[in-house]
């Protein structure tokens, strides 16, 4: 499968066997119930325990990151779901920052596999906004 995200800024791609390549370097996998990243294999950046709850080092407890009946992520300001042509519905602030998303080659069937990708995507782009709107108001000279 691969990630078409005009605004994403990268190229992601998530092989048969759960590799996740990130322009072109392999750099998380998908195992089991968790996503983990390559160099660290030992601990999951998300992880799905049996009642569908998500996990991660940078999911807030109060935000109840957790699947639902029909495999969609969800969480306390919305949530992101997958369609079986591949369309991903993002909540709205993540549609605003980086538009229209689809995973080409899409199989039902890896459906919360997927979703923990993008989520992931949308964490790490959350994070790169953040660290560039300090770094631009440092400059600026604002707190």
């Amino acid at each position: 499968m691969k990630l078409v995200a005009a605004k994403l800024g990268h190229k992601v791609e998530i092989k048969a066997d759960g590799t996740v390549v990130i322009d072109g370097k392999p750099e998380w996998k998908i195992t089991g119930t968790g996503l983990f990243e390559l160099k660290h294999p030992d601990q999951p950046l998300l992880a799905v325990a049996g009642d569908g709850t998500v996990t991660g080092f940078m999911v807030e407890a109060k935000s109840q990151l957790h699947f639902d009946d029909k495999n969609n992520l969800a969480d306390s300001v919305g949530g992101l779901s997958i369609g079986d042509d591949g369309t991903i519905s993002l909540p709205e602030k993540a549609k605003a920052d980086l538009g229209a998303m689809k995973l080409t080659g899409f199989d039902p069937s890896a459906r919360r596999a997927a979703s923990l990708v993008v989520e992931q995507i949308l964490m790490g782009a959350a994070m790169e906004k953040g660290l560039s709107q300090m770094k631009a108001n440092l400059k600026k000279g604002q707190h």
